[in-house]
């Protein structure tokens, strides 16, 4: 009974201590392809928890967006009012020296180009 007691109030304080943390931590950083790249690939997220994202690599449809982004655990999910269509849940591997994303058929996988902590 005491032990029952006991792990109870264990699991109970755990689950207490994750409600309040805090998983959305803001990220100043610059993914991207080599600069060589023509197709100029680029996220941009800041620590106001804005971004900027361009992709050229179809020079008919050049995409250019700009808003808000959020971290959940290993995911950015980007968040915008624009119109195009364009790869906004990220997922970050290596340590957050790469982002990978895919979006229908494509998957993309940008390194960080620069990180201003």
């Amino acid at each position: 009974m005491n032990k029952t007691i006991h792990l109870s109030c264990a699991i109970v304080g755990v689950m207490i201590s994750f409600a309040f943390a805090n998983p959305n931590t803001a990220l100043k950083a610059t993914y991207g392809v080599s600069l060589n790249d023509p197709s100029q690939i680029k996220l941009q997220l800041n620590n106001d928890f804005s971004f900027t994202y361009q992709d050229y690599s179809n020079v008919d449809k050049p995409i250019d967006v700009e808003g808000t982004y959020k971290i959940d655990g290993k995911l950015i999910m980007l968040n915008s009012t624009s119109n195009s269509s364009y790869h906004n849940k990220w997922k970050i591997t290596n340590d957050g020296c790469r982002i990978q994303s895919r979006k229908g058929i494509l998957f993309y996988s940008l390194v960080k180009l620069s990180n201003e902590h």
